[in-house]
């Protein structure tokens, strides 16, 4: 994949505002989360410009995207009044301006300052479908157990720029509010889950993700995983 040249003044600013599909190859491709590790690397070196951007949610399926930025445009803006630099301190002041119950503006926060919350994890493989496809692949159904939390279920970053079918988040939230029912001590984690590639025949050469998944044939595996987490907590 090619790489953003952040060193140019106006070329991250260019990706994020014009997802052509020529952008969206190189950039908004399935499971590339370089666009976030350099939007982290703007947010370190020189957050001012992240002020000039104006996301297109076009390809930015779960508000992945906006919501990083707008969480770094608020602590530009905190930073500028208070001078804080306690993570702590930044944290209560980002929750005055964003509600923490939307998981993902609280990931975007703990992924800025390295935060790993991860406290769970299991990988179990899966079929997955294109939308409008009836060729199924195997792939891995990644499940993550995230502290500080408080009970929510989101789509990890790694998917940002994939399109999942209805069908397929009711499935996982019925299963993840059944589960939830029955181990109350999920109400102080999150989980985050995302799709995975799998090497095939144990070459170098993946399966490259999608730009789109539907049905919810994933489901039963995610109970199954998702139960031996909560088990475990």
């Amino acid at each position: 994949m090619t790489d953003i040249e952040i060193n140019e003044e106006d070329s991250l600013i260019e990706v994020l505002k014009n997802p052509s599909p020529t952008y969206r190859q190189t950039h908004y491709s399935p499971g590339n989360i370089e666009l976030f590790q350099q939007l982290k690397k703007v947010f370190v070196e020189n957050p001012k410009r992240i002020n000039d951007i104006l996301i297109s949610k076009r390809y930015d399926y779960h508000n992945w995207l906006s919501s990083l930025v707008s969480v770094i445009k608020t602590i530009y803006l905190i930073q500028g009044i208070n001078k804080v630099d306690n993570f702590t301190d930044i944290r209560n002041k980002v929750s005055e301006n964003f509600d923490f119950d939307n998981p993902i503006y609280k990931d975007s926060l703990y992924f800025l300052y390295d935060k790993n919350r991860v406290v769970g994890s299991l990988e179990i493989p899966i079929v997955t479908y294109i939308i409008h496809s009836k060729e199924g692949k195997i792939r891995n159904l990644n499940i993550q157990l995230l502290n500080a939390g408080t009970g929510q279920l989101f789509p990890a970053k790694e998917i940002a720029f994939i399109e999942v079918e209805q069908d397929w988040i009711e499935a996982f939230n019925l299963v993840f509010y059944e589960i939830k029912s029955r181990y109350p001590n999920l109400d102080k984690y999150d989980i985050r889950w995302y799709v995975s590639q799998r090497l095939i025949n144990d070459s170098n050469n993946y399966d490259y993700l999608p730009v789109s998944f539907s049905q919810s044939s994933a489901s039963a595996a995610f109970a199954f995983a998702l139960e031996e987490l909560a088990a475990s907590c």
